[in-house]
């Protein structure tokens, strides 16, 4: 039996558990093991600065909202929906 890290509790009600937190410095990736077996991670671009605790939210956000395009569409309407419209 996995170790459990931690619980996080979702919008719905339901828990994930983390069993496993692996950061990788070096090539700018945090991976996160879940008590499902489920293996999510984030990987930082050469652009932005790394952050170790915006990977881990990454990997999680992935892990609840599914796979990477999924989770990067949902992020796009909310932040399109939340900017002011400018006129031209």
């Amino acid at each position: 039996m996995s170790k459990n890290l931690g619980t996080i509790l979702t919008d719905d009600g339901s828990c994930i558990s983390v069993t496993n937190i692996y950061v990788n410095e070096a090539e700018r990736i945090v991976v996160v093991k879940f008590s499902d077996g489920s293996v999510s991670k984030a990987t930082c671009s050469k652009a932005d600065v790394f952050d170790v605790h915006a990977g881990f939210a990454i990997a999680v956000a992935k892990k609840l909202y599914g796979n990477s395009q999924d989770f990067h569409n949902k992020v796009d309407r909310l932040v399109k929906k939340s900017l002011p419209k400018h006129s031209k």
